[in-house]
């Protein structure tokens, strides 16, 4: 070897478990080599779960000893066939040293675009290669294969470190109910109410995706976007058909929780409490809460039609505004309660063409008042001309398919009336207010804002978010539909 350069490869989001390095070599018979080299990441976060499970041993073992043997079934049986990866040059611990394909012109395509129907038979044609000589090579020596009978998602260090990185965001997570929430409604509540529907209303569109595998620290569920569903542009906001879709699917959601309470009760124990009353939660998005209501108190002093009195209220509220939010929430028992899914906004639900919808992401499902999720959801998710124009017949469409659908599965219980659910929706304006005031910027920033929302530490500043004169006029029109609801800051000891 005369000489050698070596360049980072891969770019950001590329690659979350090894540091990449592509490597020019240039050897004495003035040939030129290069290679591919990964290196298992060395830190105390991503990397350090990475070096606790088997995964960096799995790749060694499949570039080093498997697919030399796979490469050389194929090749006795289809002579010229084409390689299934790079070729292995050298490994050893924590290195593993590669042919670098790019330099034989293969390149990454764009995962924003997908690839194209050549592109995926092509694929499909190297993966049935792949798994018929995976097949006979594990007819002539099974124990070669042993080191992948478990599933690496089994492994003790993954599942801590799917969760959360244990010094970032997800020490809160993990040390909250809020996965222990989402595994048992994917693997329990909402097949529940899959069969229940399905019984009542054959060929009921499903309310969320399919549940596959689920085990501590990790969910494994159906890929909702293979099936045609995408999320909807958050900064656009919902128009009146998409709202309607959603308040349908609610409604259902709904109504079939109140029939599962009735026949099991206890199915519902773990949504007793407000995810907002959790030590772990309150530690950690406190600091959050209240830096982003000073800095509303901070930018309303000078806006039209509020000032100094408004921004000194809004001040007092800003070292309880989990409390408050807490305390607007709260089941009460003279109230008319469901299981509310109480994270229900643009960004946690699917559409496909023409009328299909699915709900994601039931990390802080409560059981609480039915008027909730509806505020929160017409509040944080629909266009302006939808919240100023039609929520009577918002409410409409959902009281009709609420009733609709407690028929259909035959409910003997209480049902509200209209009037009863207009009430509700009434008195669940001050925790959307407080929801509002708290994440409404974080829905409107722009894609490349800095956003940190759980932080132990105290949180980062999040100044710049109100130069975005989008998240200004939409605060200012929501505090002034607040308050014709019945919901003003200056009510908040009330709540």
């Amino acid at each position: 070897m005369v000489n050698f350069e070596a360049k980072p490869k891969g770019g950001k989001n590329e690659n979350f478990t090894s540091d990449l390095l592509g490597v020019e070599v240039l050897l004495e018979t003035n040939e030129r080599v290069h290679l591919f080299i990964k290196k298992i990441i060395d830190t105390h976060g991503e990397g350090q779960s990475v070096k606790e499970t088997s995964m960096f041993e799995r790749e060694n073992h499949m570039y080093s000893v498997m697919l030399p043997k796979l490469s050389a079934l194929l090749e006795t049986a289809v002579p010229g066939c084409e390689p299934i990866g790079p070729r292995h040059v050298f490994s050893t611990t924590g290195v593993i040293v590669l042919e670098d394909l790019s330099a034989s012109g293969f390149r990454i395509l764009d995962k924003s675009i997908g690839l194209d129907l050549e592109q995926g038979l092509l694929v499909m044609r190297t993966l049935a290669r792949f798994h018929s000589a995976s097949f006979v090579l594990h007819q002539q020596e099974p124990e070669i294969f042993k080191m992948y009978d478990q599933h690496i998602f089994t492994e003790p260090a993954m599942q801590e470190s799917v969760i959360m990185d244990p010094k970032g965001d997800g020490q809160s997570v993990k040390d909250s109910s809020m996965f222990d929430r989402e595994k048992h409604m994917y693997s329990v509540v909402l097949p529940k109410m899959s069969e229940l529907l399905e019984a009542a209303i054959p060929g009921c569109e499903q309310i969320a995706p399919r549940h596959v595998f689920s085990n501590t620290g990790v969910l494994v569920l159906e890929d909702l976007s293979a099936s045609g569903f995408g999320l909807k542009d958050r900064l656009v906001g919902l128009d009146l058909h998409h709202t309607l879709l959603v308040l349908r699917t609610l409604a259902r959601f709904h109504s079939v929780s109140l029939v599962i309470h009735q026949q099991d009760p206890e199915c519902f124990e773990l949504y007793k409490h407000q995810i907002f009353t959790e030590p772990a939660m309150e530690q950690s998005l406190g600091p959050f809460c209240t830096d982003m209501t000073r800095l509303l108190a901070d930018e309303i002093v000078n806006w039209p039609g509020f000032g100094e009195l408004y921004s000194k209220k809004i001040r007092e509220m800003s070292g309880r505004m989990i409390q408050l939010a807490e305390e607007a929430a709260r089941r009460r028992d003279d109230r008319f309660n469901v299981l509310t899914h109480d994270d229900l906004w643009i960004n946690n639900m699917m559409f496909r063409s023409p009328d299909s919808v699915r709900f994601i992401d039931f990390q802080m499902p409560h059981f609480a008042s039915i008027g909730n999720d509806l505020q929160l959801f017409i509040n944080s998710s629909t266009i302006p001309e939808v919240r100023r124009n039609h929520i009577d017949t918002l409410l409409k469409e959902y009281y009709k398919t609420f009733c609709d659908t407690l028929k259909a599965l035959d409910y003997k219980g209480k049902i509200l009336t209209f009037e009863d659910l207009q009430e509700e929706f009434r008195k669940s304006a001050p925790y959307s207010l407080i929801i509002t005031m708290v994440f409404l910027p974080t829905i409107y920033a722009d894609n490349d804002a800095d956003i940190v929302m759980f932080e132990s530490e105290g949180a980062p500043s999040h100044s710049k978010l109100y130069d975005n004169i989008r998240i200004k006029e939409t605060m200012i029109e929501m505090l002034h539909y607040f308050e014709k609801q019945g919901a003003s800051v200056f009510d908040y000891k009330s709540f």
